[in-house]
């Protein structure tokens, strides 16, 4: 149990401390769009998508990891 919540704790921190609102994730990736030259356009907005995709993708891969793990950990615990 006490293994269980080392783990957890870190890692439910670090989720807590990358919160931010919508609104200011498309901002933050609209300027990242913008340092890499890009104006105010459709590749702005097609910069904008690929980021979101690519975010979207790694948070899934992340979920289907963790519970990967959860499963294994509930596993051993049985």
């Amino acid at each position: 149990m006490i293994k269980h919540c080392i783990f957890v704790l870190p890692v439910f921190l670090l989720l807590l401390s990358g919160c931010v609102s919508e609104q200011q994730q498309i901002q933050m990736d609209k300027q990242k769009c913008l340092n890499f030259g890009y104006t105010n356009s459709n590749k702005l907005a097609d910069c904008v998508k690929d980021i979101q995709i690519q975010r979207d993708k790694e948070s899934n891969y992340n979920f289907r990891q963790n519970n990967r793990w959860m499963h294994t950990q509930s596993s051993k615990s049985k």
